[in-house]
């Protein structure tokens, strides 16, 4: 197979099983937060939603911190970088969701309990799909996470 064909084939299987998870934990926010505060959005629209901030917010600061973190406690590192950035995505999309108007601070400490819970799913959520691509395609998904959110 060229590489040109399993290039395109592991983007679309990490952007197929990113909007799966993020479909399914979207679908959860239902069950902590009242339908009537989420403005009628649906689960699928939110997964699209975080896929389209991913891409966004994430990407340019993967691109930076997949070169801070290559060696010695890769995943630490990792983590250390995206676990941040990946709340402030959620909290994004926590936004989105409600519909009303928050304080800035609320983007880093969250909305309220059940919400702050929703998005810490979220977060792990996002690095568990990042850990099945990798623990699937190895090493070769690390230049791929540098190119997608």
């Amino acid at each position: 197979m060229d590489p040109t064909t399993v290039l395109w084939l592991l983007v679309s299987s990490y952007v197929v099983l990113k909007y799966l998870g993020y479909l399914g934990w979207c679908s959860v926010l239902y069950l902590v937060y009242p339908k009537e505060s989420t403005l009628g959005r649906s689960p699928r629209v939110l997964a699209l939603w975080r896929l389209l901030i991913g891409i966004v917010v994430g990407l340019p600061v993967s691109w930076f911190g997949i070169h801070l973190t290559f060696g010695a406690n890769f995943p630490y590192r990792w983590v250390a970088i995206m676990a941040p950035v990946r709340w402030f995505e959620w909290s994004l999309l926590t936004a989105i969701a409600i519909g009303r108007g928050f304080e800035p601070i609320q983007l880093a400490v969250g909305m309220s309990g059940a919400l702050r819970a929703w998005q810490a799913g979220g977060v792990l959520v996002s690095f568990a799909t990042d850990a099945v691509i990798m623990a699937t395609s190895g090493i070769f998904f690390v230049a791929l996470r540098a190119m997608i959110c």
